[in-house]
């Protein structure tokens, strides 16, 4: 065999082996799997007493989410701070972190009715908390310590039986409120951003659950006139959420940046 003739072989089986490989990066880029985008309930009742967003505005905001979202989840891919994500085990995070992971894995319907709602916020108290971090904290409702009272446990169990049938309930949920007060109880007031595949549910007629005996809405499903939006524009309510893949909390001190950085990157 000529030196030439191996000289081309050679480069053909080199060519193809970097074909192959970028031929599998870029299927193990491409298959990972994104939320599903949700469509949002437009729905509002004049009874509410909620303060309102007109239906053009509210299609605009939910249209502009989508094109938006695509184009964020584009650039974020691209952003050398992504690839350096801490995984759970170190999982403190700068606002630029915790907002690419808002636009990448929160909850798409979660996230969409955040954006209609005006950018109002869900809190979750977190005792101590200085920086963005990814919790994983398991559901205590069921617990007296989570209220410091047996009362209180008992009306959970007794809830989460009515509510057995529902994919977020008490015993696998987490209680987030639109009330930074009422996080503080808590902690650290923080805006919480559930990830992964999640269920919400709130009351119809907004407030706590702890008590309540009124109509619980599950994921928007038959809900009335009164959608997640919604609940997030009552200022005194709590939103019940359960979630895959644990979920973000920010502390309020970053609410206005983070809301600023959120507006940008929906281009809104």
């Amino acid at each position: 065999m000529s030196i030439l003739t191996f000289g081309w072989i050679h480069s053909l089986v080199l060519s193809s082996y970097v074909l192959v490989s970028h031929g599998f990066q870029h299927a193990a880029f491409t298959n990972r799997k994104l939320p599903v985008l949700h469509a949002v309930d437009d729905r509002l009742s004049p009874e509410t007493g909620l303060e309102g967003v007109s239906p053009s505005r509210r299609n605009l905001l939910l249209t502009s989410a989508v094109i938006g979202s695509t184009a964020f989840a584009s650039k974020a891919s691209k952003s050398p701070s992504v690839n350096n994500i801490p995984t759970p085990a170190a999982s403190v995070l700068t606002l630029e972190q915790a907002t690419e992971i808002i636009g990448l894995r929160c909850n798409k319907k979660f996230l969409h009715n955040v954006i209609a709602s005006d950018y109002r916020f869900l809190y979750f108290g977190v005792p101590d908390l200085q920086s963005p971090t990814i919790r994983f904290d398991p559901p205590d409702l069921l617990l007296p310590s989570a209220y410091d009272s047996r009362d209180a446990a008992n009306y959970f169990q007794r809830l989460d039986e009515r509510m057995k049938t529902e994919l977020v309930r008490p015993s696998n949920g987490h209680l987030g409120t639109t009330n930074p007060s009422e996080a503080a109880r808590w902690g650290t007031p923080s805006s919480v951003w559930p990830l992964g595949d999640c269920h919400f549910a709130w009351l119809a007629d907004g407030g706590n659950f702890l008590g309540s005996t009124g109509n619980i809405l599950v994921d928007g499903l038959n809900c009335g006139e009164v959608s997640l939006d919604d609940a997030l524009r009552n200022p005194r309510t709590e939103i019940m959420f359960s979630g895959t893949e644990g979920f973000l909390t920010v502390p309020i001190g970053l609410d206005k940046s983070l809301r600023k950085a959120l507006q940008e990157s929906f281009f809104i």
